[in-house]
């Protein structure tokens, strides 16, 4: 499927139903491999942003899903397209780890959400980029 770029989104579900989603990350592959996240996403309408968290919250209630979820996604002409789930954070999720305000646990929500019965709140203290070596 041709494409302009790979997005992605890190969502969490708390025991409780809490849910709590991370800003859409840009991804850059080569060799089929990731090389980059940049967080947030570059020239990301908001309208995006929403519709990326209004497909993570379908799947994490349709599932009846708890813990962290991510979900990458294919933008064409403005439209987001599913393309791959991991119920993990993933490798475009590993930005939150230093990105992240150090008030939502980074790298960690997925037990943050299984100890405290709630989500974290996902803040960004300045704008990240993961460089796979």
């Amino acid at each position: 499927m041709p494409f302009e770029r790979e997005l992605s989104i890190l969502a969490v579900r708390s025991t409780s139903g809490q849910m709590a989603f991370y800003p859409l990350v840009e991804n850059h592959h080569q060799g089929g491999i990731l090389r980059k996240s940049r967080a947030p996403a570059p020239a990301t309408p908001a309208r995006l942003q929403h519709e990326a968290e209004h497909m993570a919250r379908r799947v994490l209630e349709k599932l009846d899903y708890m813990g962290v979820l991510a979900l990458e996604l294919f933008e064409l002409e403005g439209t987001l397209w599913a393309n791959e789930m991991a119920p993990r954070v993933h490798n475009s999720g590993h930005w939150t780890l230093e990105g992240a305000d150090k008030k939502s646990p980074g790298l960690y929500p997925f037990v943050w959400s299984y100890a405290t019965h709630q989500t974290p709140t996902p803040l960004r203290h300045h704008p990240d980029n993961l460089q796979a070596l």
